[in-house]
C-alpha cells in the first residue's frame, strides 16, 4: 500500500486548496498524511482527555493560562495569513520570578501540537547556537515555538536572536566561493 508522509510542517498551498502540514495532514479533501520529521508532535492520550484537562485546569479563571492556550492557537492562524500578507510573527515574553508559572504556561502553549517537555518537540532552551535555535524555529513552520530560561543567555544576544526570530531575517553568510548563502527564516 502506498503511504503519504511529510516531514515539514507548516502551510502548503496548491491550486486546489490550502494543506496544513502538522502531525497529520488537514485538508478539505481529506488528504492522507503523517508527519516523520524530528519533532515528537506525534498525538497522544483522547482529545475528550485533553480537553477535559483545558477545562478544569486552565479555564477556571487562570488568566495567564487562558492566554497562553490562545497564544498557541494562533500560530496555525498567523502561519496562513502570512501566506497573503507578511505579519512576520509574534514574540512574548513570560516574565516573573522562578517558579511562578513561566515554564508551564509554555507547555500549555505547545501541547496542542506536541509532546510539551523541553527537548522533545516544540520547546526547547536557549542552549545551542543562534544559527541552531533560528532553524529550529523555522522548521517549527506554523506551530508555537518556546525558548525556555531565557535568563541563560546574554542580553546582546537575545536581542540579536529575537530580532532574527520576528523579522524572519537571519545574520548573511557567505559560501565557500563566496555567494550568499539562503538563509533557513522565512521559508
Amino acid at each position: 500500500p502506498i503511504e503519504n508522509v511529510h516531514s515539514k510542517l507548516g502551510w502548503r498551498f496548491d491550486e486546489e486548496e490550502p494543506i496544513f502540514l502538522g502531525a497529520e495532514c488537514v485538508s478539505k479533501s481529506n488528504v492522507s498524511s503523517q508527519y516523520i520529521g524530528n519533532f515528537d508532535i506525534a498525538k497522544r492520550g483522547s482529545r475528550e482527555e485533553y480537553f477535559n484537562m483545558i477545562r478544569s485546569e486552565v479555564l477556571v479563571g487562570n488568566p495567564a493560562l487562558e492566554f497562553a492556550f490562545v497564544l498557541g492557537h494562533c500560530s496555525p492562524i498567523l502561519g496562513y495569513i502570512n501566506h497573503y500578507r507578511d505579519l512576520g510573527c509574534l514574540v512574548f515574553n513570560f516574565g516573573n520570578e522562578s517558579s511562578r508559572g513561566k515554564s508551564t504556561a509554555g507547555e500549555l502553549k505547545t501541547s496542542a501540537f506536541g509532546n510539551p517537555s523541553v527537548g522533545k518537540a516544540l520547546l526547547s532552551t536557549l542552549d545551542g547556537t543562534e544559527q541552531s535555535l533560528v532553524t529550529f524555529a523555522s522548521n517549527a513552520d506554523s506551530h508555537p515555538v518556546v525558548f525556555d530560561e531565557v535568563g541563560t543567555i546574554g542580553a546582546k544576544n537575545l536581542r540579536k536572536l529575537l530580532y532574527q526570530l520576528a523579522s524572519g531575517k537571519e545574520r548573511s553568510r557567505n559560501t565557500k566561493e563566496g555567494k550568499n548563502k539562503e538563509g533557513a527564516v522565512g521559508k
